[in-house]
């Protein structure tokens, strides 16, 4: 991750609100808006797109995989969101979606 925000040419992105509308599950008419703060998202001169979400949660796994499954399940979602926000304003996908978990000092990648 390091090697990607102090790339030349990389742009970072902190604290970036955002308002994304999306289908209203079970209501076909019908449409909800989400809004919130990515904490920091970048793009690299190649124009790849990356997200971190830091999070300061107390989960406990015995291996980095296990973590991972148990982040992803708490915040999948709010990830894809964000994701979903970025590729919106930017045009192109989101190439990596990572949680900084704090208290573990652990970089995760979510698919």
């Amino acid at each position: 991750l390091a090697d990607r925000l102090l790339a030349d040419g990389t742009r970072i992105y902190r604290e970036m609100p955002f308002t994304l509308a999306v289908p209203t599950p079970g209501l076909p008419d019908e449409i909800t808006l989400v809004q919130g703060i990515i904490d920091l998202w970048y793009q690299t001169a190649d124009g790849k797109a990356g997200l971190v979400d830091f999070k300061s949660d107390q989960l406990r796994a015995d291996t980095v995989e296990a973590l991972t499954a148990l982040y992803a399940e708490r915040y999948g979602v709010q990830l894809d969101y964000y994701a979903a926000a970025i590729e919106k304003a930017i045009g192109n996908d989101v190439h990596w979606k990572q949680i900084w978990a704090i208290r573990q000092g652990v970089q995760l990648t979510l698919d």
